[in-house]
């Protein structure tokens, strides 16, 4: 059966009403690929960024740059006042009113805005004490000053995205990210190159205004394809007083994820010492890499259209097609780094790091069970359940540094990644028990076969010579295809 969208009947009805379609495969695929192209512009930015300032800066310049720019990173994440998730969730909801998106955005720009530009004047009033605290000098007061002026802008920057999410434009979203990638890279070269640290720190506020610009355009272009009206923005209190009430919980949900990591790495470090915490590195970074790109999609694609579902029939039917869909993506990723674990430890970090080949396996399952507990979990805040998406973070991350803190001091990092694999059985579990509640939540036949295959796949692939185990990575999603070709069922929901 084709899997064009314009041939389904459901998504022809919401099409006829306004509202944003339900999900397919092809929008999945593009989201996919549109977030891996975002994902990797930054990636290379990254990189090339950290090659071009090692070599024209030195050691000691990028320790001082680094400190800054963690600094910087840790205020970002504060100052706007959790202003993510709910935004998009927010203006998905009200994408068929113009005023009332009006006054999502224009409440959300004016905290965002103001909670920067506070945070900014207090940053530059303490600049001194601020880099005598991080730096032990106060001589680069400046370079601290500098960079927390730029702080209302990311602001604005980040609450552009979230909008853009909400209003399903996830084309333009790309566009931005990649052209800020762009601009950042080729403002650090010629900056650095001229005036050393003082240029890298310039070229990094640099890209803050550009970002800040084309973000600015991004948002006409998007009012102007919907014929809305900018000019009719405003703040509200009640949406305001809703926008901070998300916020928080986002807030909390993040502070609780950061430390019960720290925690959990403190107690390795200090019970069995740094080389077992390095060793956890491995599956802590790459696992990282998925998983941001799973997060990614599923709050550009996915979440904005369960926001916008008040069917509970159709939301039951999206969050399988959901579970099915990153099953299809991410099972290959799995077997391929289980299979190929070896040579990806060596290509992307060294061959010292060799003994973690093993916890890579237990982690990869684990972030299947992660994957599987928030193809249905995201639903819960998309439909006005905050408080049930703090407790599927809570539990896990208490799951985790209670039986990690337990088996550390005699298996060592294996404690680590073992809690974390058994930790991720509560969100599944929460998340469909919840699902089922509130939204009639039934599991199918397809998503329970699939995830026992890409289990077992993931142990043959850990089981096999690599060249072997790497002919797995296709099977799922082949048995997929062929599953929904002979049961005649369309790719979405």
């Amino acid at each position: 059966m084709s899997t064009d969208v314009s041939e389904h009947p459901m998504t022809a009805e919401l099409e006829s009403r306004g509202q944003i379609p339900m999900l397919t495969f092809r929008g999945f695929a593009e989201s996919v690929v549109l977030m891996g192209v975002s994902s990797a512009a930054n990636a290379i930015r990254g990189v090339l960024s950290a090659k071009v300032l090692a070599v024209l800066l030195g050691p000691s310049p990028v320790g001082i740059l680094s400190q800054l720019i963690t600094f910087s990173a840790l205020l970002m994440t504060v100052v706007p006042l959790g202003l993510t998730t709910g935004v998009a969730k927010m203006v998905a909801e009200r994408k068929g009113s113009q005023d009332e998106c009006n006054r999502v955005i224009g409440s959300a720009l004016a905290i965002g805005l103001g909670s920067g530009a506070i945070a900014a004047a207090a940053a530059l009033l303490f600049a001194s004490a601020l880099s005598n605290v991080l730096l032990g000098t106060s001589k680069y007061a400046l370079l601290v000053a500098l960079l927390a002026a730029s702080l209302p802008l990311s602001n604005f920057s980040g609450v552009v995205g979230y909008v853009l999410q909400g209003v399903g434009e996830i084309r333009l979203l790309t566009a931005v990210n990649i052209l800020a990638a762009a601009a950042a890279l080729l403002a650090v070269w010629p900056l650095a190159y001229l005036y050393g640290l003082e240029g890298a720190v310039v070229a990094v506020v640099a890209s803050s205004v550009f970002q800040a610009a084309i973000s600015a355009v991004a948002l006409i272009i998007a009012y102007r394809r919907l014929r809305w009206d900018l000019r009719r923005m405003r703040f509200a209190k009640s949406e305001g007083r809703q926008l901070l009430g998300y916020g928080g919980i986002m807030l909390v949900s993040g502070a609780l994820l950061v430390g019960g990591t720290v925690i959990v790495r403190t107690l390795l470090t200090r019970d069995v010492g740094t080389y077992a915490n390095g060793l956890y590195q491995v599956p802590f970074v790459l696992s990282a890499q998925y998983v941001s790109m799973f997060l990614l999609w599923m709050s550009a694609y996915v979440f904005p259209r369960l926001a916008s579902e008040r069917s509970p029939e159709r939301l039951a039917a999206g969050l399988n097609f959901a579970l099915v869909a990153n099953l299809f993506v991410l099972t290959p990723v799995f077997v391929g780094v289980v299979a190929a674990r070896d040579m990806v430890i060596d290509v992307l970090l060294s061959s010292a790091f060799l003994a973690a080949a093993p916890l890579l396996v237990v982690q990869v399952l684990g972030d299947l069970l992660r994957i599987v507990g928030w193809s249905y979990g995201y639903a819960l805040f998309a439909q006005g359940h905050p408080w049930a998406h703090f407790l599927l973070v809570a539990c896990q991350i208490l799951v985790w540094v209670c039986v990690a803190a337990t088996f550390i001091p005699s298996l060592g990092p294996a404690a680590v990644v073992g809690a974390y694999a058994v930790s991720q059985l509560t969100t599944p579990l929460l998340a469909y028990g919840m699902g089922r509640r509130w939204f009639g939540l039934r599991v199918t036949t397809e998503g329970v076969g699939l995830l026992g295959l890409a289990a077992f796949l993931i142990v043959v692939a850990a089981l096999l010579p690599t060249w072997i185990a790497l002919a797995l990575i296709p099977v799922l999603p082949l048995v997929a295809i062929l599953a929904r070709r002979r049961s005649g069922v369309a790719w979405a929901a």
